[in-house]
């Protein structure tokens, strides 16, 4: 790939590319441009769109803290775009509120009328959830539905691990991170225990990379989370392959087999997580 076609994949001028390669700020660059090396052009670039200067870039890459060029790799070196559309017939999302959505991620260097891939799955994330709190909304009424979404967003800030904390909150559902997979494994079976009030939470469990930026964590292992969790019942823990041979023994996991997510080519194993029969009783 010629340094120009790589310059238009990334989205800056050739002599910026250029100048980049030189910084050392795309280590994966050898002489050719693979998809590894591209996908960490595209991270520096979104990096300076946020404002950051090439020194603290360059710092990041050195330390390993922008090393996640191989997830484009992973996710194909050419993301589809979809018509806004498109978008408002696969999300069922009106247009005005797609395009509010898009333009406060403050990523797009298009308009809202071109939609990427993962700019795709965030709206299909967010339909979700607001399809699941107009039918709570329904069926208990817009105030106690309301109290139940605060009650739970606090049940869970109180009780969670030292480690883990809440990153954001959408509708009735969070996203947690924390360094201790298998202290939050134990929090999610005892959180889930103690549940009494319907509808009961949908809890998934997955440890990996993730990149972050801006408040809030990106990457493959977080959109894993967010499909095994989707597959998830009311009631259930769900947890993948990694969780389990970091989880304690007191946790016994019921295979539940080798899932297909959206947006992967590879299977991932998925387990119910629960208390051991003795530990239980």
């Amino acid at each position: 790939m010629t340094l120009n076609k790589a310059a238009e994949r990334v989205g800056v001028s050739p002599p910026t590319l250029r100048r980049w390669i030189g910084q050392g700020l795309v280590p994966q660059y050898e002489g050719d441009w693979t998809p590894a090396a591209i996908g960490q052009a595209r991270v520096v670039a979104k990096m300076r769109e946020r404002g950051h200067s090439l020194d603290e870039i360059r710092t990041a890459t050195e330390e390993g803290r922008l090393a996640f060029g191989f997830l484009d790799e992973l996710f194909g070196s050419e993301p589809q775009c979809y018509s806004l559309k498109e978008a408002v017939r696969r999300t069922g999302l009106e247009a005005a509120l797609i395009r509010r959505l898009i333009a406060g991620l403050g990523v797009n260097p298009h308009t809202a009328d071109t939609i990427s891939e993962d700019e795709l799955q965030m709206l299909r994330y967010v339909a979700a959830v607001l399809e699941a709190y107009t039918r709570m909304t329904e069926e208990e009424g817009e105030l106690p539905a309301v109290d139940a979404v605060e009650r739970f967003v606090e049940a869970v800030e109180v009780t969670l691990p030292e480690e883990a904390r809440i990153i954001k909150t959408i509708g009735d559902e969070a996203m947690i991170i924390g360094s201790d997979a298998a202290a939050l494994t134990d929090w999610a079976v005892g959180f889930q225990a103690m549940q009494t009030e319907r509808p009961l939470p949908r809890i998934a469990v997955h440890c990996g990379v993730a990149l972050f930026g801006d408040g809030d964590y990106y990457g493959r292992d977080v959109n894993i989370a967010s499909r095994v969790v989707a597959r998830s019942a009311g009631g259930e823990v769900l947890v993948t392959r990694p969780v389990v041979e970091v989880a304690g023994p007191h946790l016994e996991f019921e295979r539940i087999g080798e899932v297909t997510l959206k947006g992967f080519s590879e299977s991932t194993e998925v387990f119910a997580a629960r208390q051991c029969q003795e530990e239980g009783e």
